[in-house]
């Protein structure tokens, strides 16, 4: 099973102990660890700081000078590595997420996608109560077309789709991961319902967003969604 890492810039050093709640923390010798509710294991890492990480969310949101300076800031990195098979699973790791931003976390990198959230950024999704894997993924555009970045970590395919006028494509790509991952992958020619977005087939996408030997590559392929009705 393929795995995520979520990298975590910290307002404490590594050597400091991260308290999550007054009977959880994670030490410096911490390797392993629960976060309740959240039932799944993760691989804790703790490391030193890291260069120019504001850029890096940057490239994904404007941020405000106080954000910046936080950042730029940080004392030490946490990385969180971790597997999930349901749309569940996830939406507990996004609390766990909450919770490490909410105990001196300034932000999540998800290195699967490179969708880079600071912390008030996150908050908002999660009180806006969007689609649960939509801080996972990234969108990346390319000429008419619109490609998921980021199902790989689930060990599915990634999806594509036209951009035509008035099409919310985000929404769409977000419904179509979260079913693909609740049914276990799709195939080419399937007709999927993606429930006020209507019904869409799948096919094989032969226009890939990177070549194989890019990090970014997803094995399993990108799959098209061309709506039907």
């Amino acid at each position: 099973m393929p795995k995520f890492v979520l990298a975590f810039p910290m307002a404490i050093a590594k050597t400091e102990d991260l308290i999550i709640a007054p009977t959880l923390k994670i030490t410096e010798e911490t390797k392993k660890i629960i976060i309740p509710p959240c039932p799944l294991f993760f691989q804790v890492i703790r490391q030193d700081k890291a260069l120019d990480l504001p850029q890096i969310f940057m490239e994904h949101e404007e941020l405000g000078e106080e954000v910046v300076t936080e950042l730029k800031e940080h004392q030490s990195m946490l990385f969180l590595v971790g597997e999930a098979k349901t749309v569940d699973e996830i939406g507990h790791v996004n609390e766990v997420i909450s919770k490490i931003l909410g105990s001196g976390g300034l932000g999540v990198y998800m290195e699967h996608s490179g969708a880079a959230w600071c912390r008030s950024m996150f908050n908002e999704l999660m009180e806006e109560n969007t689609f649960t894997l939509y801080p996972w993924l990234n969108f990346i555009k390319k000429k008419d077309f619109a490609y998921t970045l980021g199902l790989s970590a689930f060990g599915m395919a990634d999806f594509s789709i036209k951009i035509t006028e008035g099409i919310d494509f985000m929404s769409i790509m977000c419904i179509a991961a979260q079913l693909i991952i609740e049914e276990n992958g799709f195939k080419s020619g399937e007709v999927v319902d993606l429930e006020e977005w209507g019904l869409y087939k799948l096919s094989q996408e032969t226009q890939l967003p990177f070549p194989k030997d890019a990090y970014e590559f997803n094995k399993k392929g990108v799959l098209r969604l061309t709506k039907v009705s």
